[in-house]
């Protein structure tokens, strides 16, 4: 019996130092933490099936001990191992997902450039930018003169209002119904174009258009000079 005590010690020694060779080197053993742990069961059923024949026997107490010990230590390292590689798992396809968006913000142009091509006179009107130069995402309607948002983000616009003579106009950017700014031309001893630039922060489906409300009563149009004109374009998407 003492000699089976010996063996059954060298062979808990054996397994122990198979499992764990250095803190600085991944574990591994036929690739199978559950092959490991199985073999260890089977040991500690041995030894139990043993402590009925021996008791009181110190040896065999160190080796219940030993067992039990080795096998927990390398249930909580296989533990671990999953925890890790779930947890690198989701790291990664975070990655992926932050990759994939700043590719698509890098990637996404917006930008357009009409003109009209008619004066108009009097009051209220919607003004529609009818000659199209530049419209790379087809974000503006020409028949509804009409901007629409592709995308959350920060976006430039410019509106060069023109007028004639002895006369003057006032346009106005609208966001969704709400105008956020104007900008006045004319009233000089010739026609006269005067610019301004809006920078607006705006969310995807927004819709951006210039009318014309009570402030002046003449637009003036140059088709050969490309005025007046709204442009606009996504300096970042956010």
């Amino acid at each position: 019996m003492f000699k089976m005590l010996q063996i059954l010690h060298l062979l808990v020694l054996v397994l122990f130092q198979s499992c764990f060779i250095s803190s600085t080197k991944r574990i591994l053993l036929d690739n199978n933490f559950y092959t490991i742990v199985n073999r260890l069961t089977k040991l500690e059923n041995t030894v139990a099936g043993l402590s009925g024949n021996v008791t009181g026997n110190t040896s065999l107490q160190y080796i219940v001990q030993d067992v039990a010990w080795l096998k927990g230590q390398y249930l909580a390292t296989l533990k671990y191992e999953n925890a890790t590689s779930a947890a690198i798992h989701s790291l990664q396809k975070d990655v992926e997902m932050l990759k994939a968006h700043i590719v698509n913000q890098s990637t996404t142009v917006v930008a357009f450039m009409a003109y009209l091509t008619t004066h108009e006179r009097g009051t209220n009107h919607h003004i529609y930018f009818d000659d199209v130069k530049t419209n790379i995402g087809n974000a503006y309607n020409p028949r509804h003169g009409i901007f629409v948002a592709p995308v959350n983000g920060l976006y430039q616009f410019t509106i060069t209002a023109c007028s004639e003579a002895q006369h003057y106009i006032v346009l106005e950017i609208n966001v969704k119904d709400l105008i956020i700014g104007k900008v006045i031309a004319g009233n000089g001893w010739a026609a006269e174009c005067n610019s301004k630039v809006f920078i607006i922060h705006i969310m995807k489906g927004d819709d951006v258009f210039v009318t014309h409300s009570t402030t002046g009563e003449w637009l003036y149009a140059n088709v050969a000079f490309g005025l007046p004109s709204f442009t606009g374009f996504l300096i970042k998407a956010m």
